[in-house]
């Protein structure tokens, strides 16, 4: 049984929630949003279950988190009423955040979540965030890049270089330094695994 991201946006759906705090009158004022999209997998499948918990609760730290940080750190810039109704719509912070089945099997499901920020200035920024799921003792775990490969076989320097040479393919403005393999591989490096091999995330500006 394997749910691929075709299958995913065909025939089973998930739900979409939002968060808002602010303060709106007559077109005027300021509100920060923030809206996740969190798939569910079908079925009664533990596993699945489980899973699909674990999303429905980032999705909601997600959102709280950033209407949390954001309402804290700019409504103390407001210094009157009148400061605040001087803004219009354009000036509303937003996050929207989707997240991806990339691959599922009843005992592995690698997901992954494109998240768009705007909190002023030009304009907004993308980062990405994935798990990969799997069963070990009959409970949910995450599965680390480490385990992927054995110890013993210089699978860093591989991976490292190899991402390096496609993000230069890329044109990309600061790929990785040769002689730093933890920033491609190290613990924080988001990844998936999917049915073409192993996908590496790396973020505008990183």
């Amino acid at each position: 049984e394997v749910i691929g991201p075709l299958e995913f946006r065909t025939w089973f759906a998930g739900r979409s929630v939002c968060r808002e705090r602010g303060v709106r009158w007559d077109g005027r004022g300021f509100v920060t949003a923030a809206r996740a999209f969190e798939p569910e997998l079908p079925g009664r499948n533990p596993f699945f279950r489980d899973v699909n918990r674990r999303l429905r609760e980032e999705a909601r730290d997600f959102n709280s988190s950033f209407i949390r940080s954001t309402w804290q750190r700019d409504w103390t810039m407001w210094t009157s009423w009148e400061d605040l109704w001087s803004l219009s719509p354009f000036s509303d912070f937003e996050q929207t955040t989707l997240w991806v089945i990339e691959h599922a099997t009843p005992t592995l499901v690698s997901v992954s979540a494109d998240s768009y920020a705007y909190t002023g200035g030009a304009h907004g920024n993308t980062d990405f965030v994935a798990h990969n799921f799997v069963l070990r003792n009959g409970e949910l775990a995450e599965l680390r890049l480490a385990e992927l490969f054995r110890p013993d076989s210089g699978w860093q320097t591989v991976l490292h270089r190899a991402c390096i040479a496609e993000l230069e393919e890329m044109y990309a403005d600061w790929p990785p330094d040769e002689d730093k393999p933890d920033e491609t591989t190290g613990p924080r490096r988001s990844f998936v695994v999917t049915p073409a091999g192993l996908r590496l995330f790396f973020a505008p500006y990183e």
